[in-house]
Order: structure tokens, then sequence, then C-alpha cells
């Protein structure tokens, strides 16, 4: 019997595929992870603001999280806008880099998808 089913193993195919990118590669997990989190959130017509990714229960505590952050900022990921509302508050969105990052992965996936449905 297979150590894994095909469905498993062509899922695993499609995720070594797109980590080939060597832009999210030079991430650490918890960057890659965030910048997930804030693709869904950004899909979903939301904004973000630096307050709610510091507050985000999956980080041990608020520095670590802005670390994070920072370290996408810093590798063009997102950059910070400051609310029109007031001078404290800065809203995370993403780079142009992000968008063509995103843009590729989500081309990936839907062909994929489409080649190979998964069952």
């Amino acid at each position: 019997m297979p150590l894994i089913s095909q469905n498993c193993a062509s899922l695993l195919s499609l995720i070594k595929r797109l980590r080939e990118d060597t832009a999210i590669t030079a991430l650490d997990g918890d960057e890659e992870l965030l910048l997930a989190w804030l693709a869904l959130d950004w899909h979903e017509g939301r904004q973000i603001t630096v307050g709610q990714v510091m507050d985000h229960k999956e980080f041990q505590t608020r520095t670590y999280a802005y670390r994070r952050l920072s370290a996408l900022r810093k590798n063009d990921w997102v950059s910070f806008i400051t609310a029109p509302h007031g001078q404290r508050v800065k809203f995370v969105v993403p780079t142009d880099k992000t968008r063509r990052y995103l843009g590729n992965f989500s081309k990936s996936i839907d062909e994929y998808v489409t080649v190979r449905p998964l069952a």
C-alpha cells in the first residue's frame, strides 16, 4: 500500500512547485504564514491595520508579530499607509511584488486544478 494517496502526492507536488519561487523562500515560516493571512484579508476586502496584525492570536507576543511584519516590509512584501482619519493608524497594504507573487500563485493553482481536479 502506498505511503500517501495520489491526491496527497498531487497536492505535495503543487506545493513544491509553488515553493520554487525564490522570492517566497527567503521568508521564514511565520512571515510566509502572515503574508497568507494578509492575502486572505485583502481578498475579502478588509483593510488591516498594523495593530490588528500585532494582536493576531497566533503570534506569541505583539513584539514578535511586529518583527515579522517589519521583515515583510523591509523585503518589499508589504507597505504601510497612514489612515486618513488618524496619523497613528497605519494600514498594511500589498506591494507590487506581492501582487505579482499572489497573481502567479493563483494562476499556478488555477492551472493545476483545471488540469488535475482534486477528488
